[in-house]
C-alpha cells in the first residue's frame, strides 16, 4: 500500500516542482494512517479472539 501511494505521488510530482518538505509531510501522514489502521485492526482482532476464543480440549493435558 505504501509503495503504491509513493509511486502515485511520484507521478503526480513529475508535473510540478519538487518540494521536499511537502513530500516528507505526505509520506509521514500516509505512514501514520497505515500504522493507525494496522493497530486498530490488531486491537479488534485480539479483543474478539480473547472474548470468543476457547481453549483447545487438550490444552491442560499439554501444560
Amino acid at each position: 500500500i505504501i509503495l503504491v501511494e509513493a509511486l502515485q505521488d511520484y507521478f503526480v510530482a513529475l508535473n510540478r516542482t519538487i518540494d521536499l518538505k511537502h513530500i516528507c509531510r505526505k509520506i509521514y501522514s500516509k505512514i501514520v494512517a497505515f500504522v493507525f489502521g494496522a493497530l486498530i485492526c490488531k486491537l479488534i482482532t485480539d479483543i474478539v479472539k480473547y472474548n470468543v476464543g476457547r481453549l483447545r480440549p487438550h490444552f491442560w493435558a499439554i501444560c
